[in-house]
């Protein structure tokens, strides 16, 4: 996917969703990342919490996961797995996902749902 303007937000949707998820794949692949997330609904706002060190999970299978692809789409939700239990997750169906692919290599991912962004997501590639 070309993104042609840098810190664009792209809306998901089911026509882009895969495109999406091949971007960020090719983003992450080989390199070692940190998440920074917070819901957004609480009040008062909770910080940012932080995971870093993170990869794209690529040992072993995980049923229904092709790591070819490095993502999963089915019935809606798509997930980019990066361990057995951590991923990165959306459904289409009930929440409207909107993504920034930023000038500085980061990608922010802010789900909502009822249109209040209830949930937002910033990844950094760290610098080794």
């Amino acid at each position: 996917m070309e993104v042609n303007k840098m810190d664009e937000v792209i809306l998901v949707t089911d026509d882009n969703c895969i495109s999406v998820a091949r971007e960020i794949v090719a983003r992450l692949q080989k390199k070692t990342f940190s998440i920074q997330s917070v819901e957004t609904n609480i009040k008062p706002r909770p910080k940012f919490k932080k995971i870093s060190g993170l990869r794209l999970y690529d040992d072993g299978p995980i049923p229904g996961f092709d790591p070819q692809l490095g993502y999963h789409f089915e019935s809606g939700n798509l997930t980019i797995p990066i361990s057995p239990k951590r991923k990165i997750q959306w459904n289409m169906i009930t929440e409207r996902v909107f993504v920034t692919f930023h000038e500085d290599g980061r990608i922010t991912i802010e789900k909502s749902f009822l249109n209040a962004i209830f949930y937002s997501m910033i990844i950094s590639v760290d610098i080794v």
